[in-house]
């Protein structure tokens, strides 16, 4: 007969806390990377830049841009970012 007083063993006693990391943001790059997806990106000063992802790392992001020169921008300084129009 198993002991209903007894808790659940999850290591030391306690229940494990959540992952720290979800690898979300990292989903979201990849698949961007994969549809050629045009990206707008907004920076702190306002400033947008457009263009498609075409590697991430932890802190910065190289974009391809059509009309200029290709870019590594720091994640640090984005504000947001979204897909841009097709009629742009």
């Amino acid at each position: 007969m198993k002991d209903r007083n007894r808790k659940p063993d999850f290591g030391e006693g306690r229940k494990q806390p959540p992952p720290t990391e979800t690898h979300a943001e990292n989903y979201y790059y990849k698949k961007q990377i994969d549809g050629r997806t045009r990206m707008t990106f907004v920076l702190h000063d306002g400033e947008e830049l457009t263009g498609v992802i075409d590697w991430y790392d932890r802190s910065s992001l190289k974009i391809n841009r059509e009309n200029g020169p290709k870019l590594l921008l720091y994640k640090k300084y984005i504000k947001y970012m979204f897909k841009a129009d097709d009629d742009s």
